[in-house]
Protein backbone atom coordinates (compact mmCIF):
# COMPACT_ATOMS: atom_id res chain seq x y z
CA UNK A 1 0.00 0.00 0.00
CA UNK A 2 1.45 3.41 -0.98
CA UNK A 3 1.69 6.34 1.44
CA UNK A 4 -1.06 8.21 -0.40
CA UNK A 5 -3.34 5.15 -0.32
CA UNK A 6 -2.57 4.79 3.36
CA UNK A 7 -3.58 8.41 3.89
CA UNK A 8 -6.95 7.85 2.22
CA UNK A 9 -7.49 4.72 4.30
CA UNK A 10 -6.74 6.72 7.45
CA UNK A 11 -9.58 9.19 6.87
CA UNK A 12 -12.16 6.73 8.26
CA UNK A 13 -9.91 5.88 11.18
CA UNK A 14 -9.39 9.54 12.01
CA UNK A 15 -13.15 10.09 12.01
CA UNK A 16 -13.45 7.50 14.77
CA UNK A 17 -10.69 9.18 16.76
CA UNK A 18 -12.34 12.56 16.19
CA UNK A 19 -15.60 11.28 17.67
CA UNK A 20 -13.75 10.03 20.75
CA UNK A 21 -11.93 13.35 21.16
CA UNK A 22 -15.22 15.30 20.91
CA UNK A 23 -16.56 13.23 23.80
CA UNK A 24 -13.42 14.01 25.81
CA UNK A 25 -13.59 17.73 24.98
CA UNK A 26 -17.24 17.91 26.02
CA UNK A 27 -16.39 16.29 29.35
CA UNK A 28 -13.47 18.69 29.82
CA UNK A 29 -15.74 21.69 29.21
CA UNK A 30 -18.19 20.32 31.75
CA UNK A 31 -15.46 19.88 34.36
CA UNK A 32 -14.13 23.40 33.84
CA UNK A 33 -17.65 24.81 34.12
CA UNK A 34 -18.26 23.02 37.41
CA UNK A 35 -14.93 24.17 38.80
CA UNK A 36 -15.86 27.76 38.06
CA UNK A 37 -19.27 27.39 39.70
CA UNK A 38 -17.91 25.59 42.80
CA UNK A 39 -21.27 23.87 43.05
CA UNK A 40 -20.97 21.29 45.84
CA UNK A 41 -24.26 19.66 44.84
CA UNK A 42 -22.74 18.65 41.52
CA UNK A 43 -19.57 17.19 43.03
CA UNK A 44 -20.70 13.62 42.34
CA UNK A 45 -21.24 14.44 38.65
CA UNK A 46 -17.84 16.13 38.58
CA UNK A 47 -16.16 13.03 40.00
CA UNK A 48 -17.98 10.83 37.49
CA UNK A 49 -16.78 13.04 34.63
CA UNK A 50 -13.18 12.87 35.84
CA UNK A 51 -13.50 9.09 36.10
CA UNK A 52 -14.75 8.92 32.51
CA UNK A 53 -11.75 10.93 31.28
CA UNK A 54 -9.40 8.66 33.20
CA UNK A 55 -11.07 5.58 31.70
CA UNK A 56 -10.76 7.00 28.18
CA UNK A 57 -7.10 7.82 28.85
CA UNK A 58 -6.43 4.29 30.00
CA UNK A 59 -8.28 2.67 27.07
CA UNK A 60 -6.56 4.84 24.43
CA UNK A 61 -3.20 4.26 26.11
CA UNK A 62 -3.76 0.48 26.05
CA UNK A 63 -4.74 0.56 22.37
CA UNK A 64 -1.65 2.59 21.47
CA UNK A 65 0.57 0.34 23.59
CA UNK A 66 -0.74 -2.68 21.68
CA UNK A 67 0.06 -1.00 18.34
CA UNK A 68 3.54 -0.05 19.51
CA UNK A 69 4.17 -3.68 20.44
CA UNK A 70 3.33 -4.68 16.87
CA UNK A 71 5.70 -2.01 15.53
CA UNK A 72 8.53 -3.01 17.88
CA UNK A 73 8.31 -6.68 16.88
CA UNK A 74 8.15 -5.74 13.19
CA UNK A 75 11.18 -3.44 13.44
CA UNK A 76 13.26 -5.96 15.39
CA UNK A 77 12.52 -8.70 12.88
CA UNK A 78 13.28 -6.52 9.84
CA UNK A 79 16.48 -5.02 11.29
CA UNK A 80 17.89 -8.38 12.36
CA UNK A 81 17.06 -9.97 9.01
CA UNK A 82 18.60 -7.14 6.99
CA UNK A 83 21.74 -6.64 9.06
CA UNK A 84 22.57 -10.35 9.51
CA UNK A 85 21.98 -11.07 5.83
CA UNK A 86 24.34 -8.26 4.79
CA UNK A 87 26.99 -8.24 7.54
CA UNK A 88 26.69 -11.62 9.24
CA UNK A 89 25.67 -12.67 12.75
CA UNK A 90 28.25 -10.46 14.44
CA UNK A 91 28.28 -7.51 12.07
CA UNK A 92 26.67 -5.36 14.76
CA UNK A 93 30.01 -5.42 16.64
CA UNK A 94 31.89 -3.71 13.79
CA UNK A 95 31.97 0.09 13.97
CA UNK A 96 32.56 0.38 10.23
CA UNK A 97 28.98 -0.77 9.62
CA UNK A 98 27.60 2.27 11.41
CA UNK A 99 27.54 6.01 10.85
CA UNK A 100 28.90 7.43 14.10
CA UNK A 101 31.54 5.44 15.99
CA UNK A 102 30.82 7.12 19.35
CA UNK A 103 27.13 6.15 19.14
CA UNK A 104 28.16 2.61 18.26
CA UNK A 105 30.44 2.45 21.31
CA UNK A 106 27.55 3.54 23.54
CA UNK A 107 25.33 0.95 21.85
CA UNK A 108 27.77 -1.89 22.62
CA UNK A 109 28.09 -0.70 26.23
CA UNK A 110 24.30 -0.79 26.57
CA UNK A 111 24.22 -4.34 25.19
CA UNK A 112 26.81 -5.47 27.75
CA UNK A 113 24.75 -3.94 30.56
CA UNK A 114 21.62 -5.65 29.26
CA UNK A 115 23.36 -9.02 28.99
CA UNK A 116 24.77 -8.80 32.53
CA UNK A 117 21.63 -7.38 34.12
CA UNK A 118 18.63 -9.13 32.59
CA UNK A 119 19.79 -12.77 32.66
CA UNK A 120 17.87 -13.59 29.51
CA UNK A 121 17.43 -17.36 29.08
CA UNK A 122 18.23 -17.32 25.37
CA UNK A 123 21.46 -15.36 25.94
CA UNK A 124 22.49 -17.58 28.84
CA UNK A 125 21.90 -20.69 26.75
CA UNK A 126 24.11 -19.23 24.03
CA UNK A 127 27.03 -18.64 26.42
CA UNK A 128 26.63 -22.12 27.87
CA UNK A 129 26.96 -23.69 24.40
CA UNK A 130 29.24 -21.37 22.42
CA UNK A 131 32.43 -19.42 23.00
CA UNK A 132 31.57 -16.44 20.80
CA UNK A 133 29.27 -13.43 21.22
CA UNK A 134 25.53 -13.90 20.65
CA UNK A 135 24.36 -13.16 17.08
CA UNK A 136 22.31 -10.07 16.38
CA UNK A 137 19.05 -12.00 16.00
CA UNK A 138 19.41 -13.05 19.65
CA UNK A 139 20.76 -9.75 20.96
CA UNK A 140 17.98 -7.75 19.36
CA UNK A 141 15.38 -9.59 21.47
CA UNK A 142 16.68 -8.01 24.68
CA UNK A 143 16.95 -4.48 23.26
CA UNK A 144 14.37 -1.83 24.08
CA UNK A 145 12.32 0.02 21.46
CA UNK A 146 14.52 3.06 22.05
CA UNK A 147 17.70 1.08 21.45
CA UNK A 148 16.54 -0.46 18.19
CA UNK A 149 15.36 2.98 17.05
CA UNK A 150 18.90 4.29 17.67
CA UNK A 151 20.32 1.22 15.93
CA UNK A 152 18.44 2.14 12.74
CA UNK A 153 19.30 5.85 12.98
CA UNK A 154 23.02 5.04 13.27
CA UNK A 155 23.20 2.63 10.34
CA UNK A 156 25.27 3.94 7.44
CA UNK A 157 23.38 6.07 4.94
CA UNK A 158 23.01 3.54 2.13
CA UNK A 159 21.71 0.94 4.57
CA UNK A 160 19.10 3.30 6.01
CA UNK A 161 17.92 4.22 2.53
CA UNK A 162 17.68 0.62 1.38
CA UNK A 163 15.98 -0.46 4.60
CA UNK A 164 13.35 2.26 4.26
CA UNK A 165 12.75 1.46 0.61
CA UNK A 166 12.32 -2.26 1.27
CA UNK A 167 10.24 -2.08 4.45
CA UNK A 168 8.61 1.37 4.74
CA UNK A 169 7.60 2.45 1.25
CA UNK A 170 10.73 4.54 0.82
CA UNK A 171 9.89 7.11 3.49
CA UNK A 172 12.63 9.73 3.76
CA UNK A 173 15.21 8.35 6.22
CA UNK A 174 15.21 11.51 8.37
CA UNK A 175 11.42 11.40 8.62
CA UNK A 176 11.49 7.69 9.46
CA UNK A 177 14.08 8.25 12.20
CA UNK A 178 11.96 11.05 13.67
CA UNK A 179 8.90 8.77 13.61
CA UNK A 180 10.71 6.04 15.52
CA UNK A 181 11.94 8.59 18.07
CA UNK A 182 8.41 9.95 18.38
CA UNK A 183 6.94 6.48 18.91
CA UNK A 184 9.60 5.69 21.52
CA UNK A 185 8.48 8.76 23.48
CA UNK A 186 4.83 7.68 23.19
CA UNK A 187 5.79 4.16 24.29
CA UNK A 188 7.53 5.52 27.40
CA UNK A 189 4.50 7.66 28.26
CA UNK A 190 2.22 4.63 27.97
CA UNK A 191 4.57 2.37 29.94
CA UNK A 192 4.63 4.80 32.87
CA UNK A 193 0.85 5.13 32.92
CA UNK A 194 0.86 8.86 32.13
CA UNK A 195 -2.11 10.49 30.32
CA UNK A 196 -1.83 11.13 26.58
CA UNK A 197 -4.85 13.37 26.05
CA UNK A 198 -3.85 17.02 25.51
CA UNK A 199 -0.22 16.19 26.30
CA UNK A 200 2.59 18.15 24.66
CA UNK A 201 4.96 15.88 22.74
CA UNK A 202 8.67 16.64 23.14
CA UNK A 203 9.75 14.96 19.87
CA UNK A 204 6.93 15.51 17.33
CA UNK A 205 7.31 13.55 14.08
CA UNK A 206 8.49 15.26 10.93
CA UNK A 207 5.81 15.77 8.28
CA UNK A 208 5.43 13.93 5.02
CA UNK A 209 5.22 16.32 2.07
CA UNK A 210 2.76 13.98 0.33
CA UNK A 211 0.30 14.14 3.22
CA UNK A 212 -1.86 17.08 4.30
CA UNK A 213 -1.29 16.94 8.04
CA UNK A 214 -3.41 20.04 8.67
CA UNK A 215 -6.54 17.89 8.25
CA UNK A 216 -5.61 16.15 11.50
CA UNK A 217 -7.17 18.36 14.17
CA UNK A 218 -6.32 16.58 17.43
CA UNK A 219 -2.55 16.47 17.04
CA UNK A 220 -1.62 14.64 20.21
CA UNK A 221 -3.74 11.56 19.53
CA UNK A 222 -4.53 11.48 15.83
CA UNK A 223 -0.93 11.81 14.66
CA UNK A 224 0.02 8.85 16.86
CA UNK A 225 -2.48 6.61 15.07
CA UNK A 226 -1.62 8.14 11.71
CA UNK A 227 2.08 7.32 12.09
CA UNK A 228 1.36 3.87 13.53
CA UNK A 229 -0.86 3.01 10.55
CA UNK A 230 1.86 3.86 8.03
CA UNK A 231 4.59 2.07 10.01
CA UNK A 232 2.55 -1.10 10.60
CA UNK A 233 1.47 -1.18 6.93
CA UNK A 234 -0.76 -4.19 7.48
CA UNK A 235 -4.54 -3.64 7.00
CA UNK A 236 -5.44 -6.84 8.84
CA UNK A 237 -3.27 -6.06 11.85
CA UNK A 238 -4.29 -2.43 12.00
CA UNK A 239 -7.97 -3.35 11.66
CA UNK A 240 -7.66 -4.86 15.15
CA UNK A 241 -6.64 -1.42 16.43
CA UNK A 242 -9.52 0.24 14.57
CA UNK A 243 -12.02 -2.17 16.14
CA UNK A 244 -10.66 -1.39 19.60
CA UNK A 245 -11.17 2.32 18.89
CA UNK A 246 -14.71 1.84 17.63
CA UNK A 247 -15.55 -0.08 20.81
CA UNK A 248 -14.74 3.05 22.83
CA UNK A 249 -17.66 4.94 21.23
Amino acid sequence: MSICQTYQYNIKLLSYIDQIMKIVNNINHYINFKRMKHNINDMNNLIKSIDIINEINIEIRNIIFYGLGVIETKLKTELAYYHVLKYGNHGYLNQSHFDKSNFHTIFIEEILKKVNKEKNQMIENHFSRYDDDPPLYKIIEILSFGQISKFYSNMILRDRKYFSRENYNGIDINILSSWFKFLVEIRNICAHGMPLLSRKILFPPKKLKKVEWDSISNKEIEIIFFVMKIIIDDPIEFNKIKIKLINLL
